[in-house]
């Protein structure tokens, strides 16, 4: 059963979601350094916002 552009968009766009929320509350979490927000958790947050970014583009469909 081949999976939907429009529901495979929905999936990496909350999976990006998700991604900048744990990123972002590392360190709240018990997960990071707590000293600082780090390079790793501004890494994770620029990869989770590309692929929010990615994931709403292709949830969108073609252009008509």
């Amino acid at each position: 059963m081949p999976v939907s552009r429009r529901n495979l968009g929905i999936v990496v766009g909350g999976a990006g979601a998700i991604l900048v929320l744990i990123a972002a509350l590392a360190d709240m979490i018990g997960i990071g350094d707590a000293t600082e927000f780090g390079l790793q958790q501004i890494w994770g947050v620029i990869g989770g916002v590309v692929a929010m970014v990615a994931g709403g583009l292709a949830a969108r469909g073609p252009r008509l």
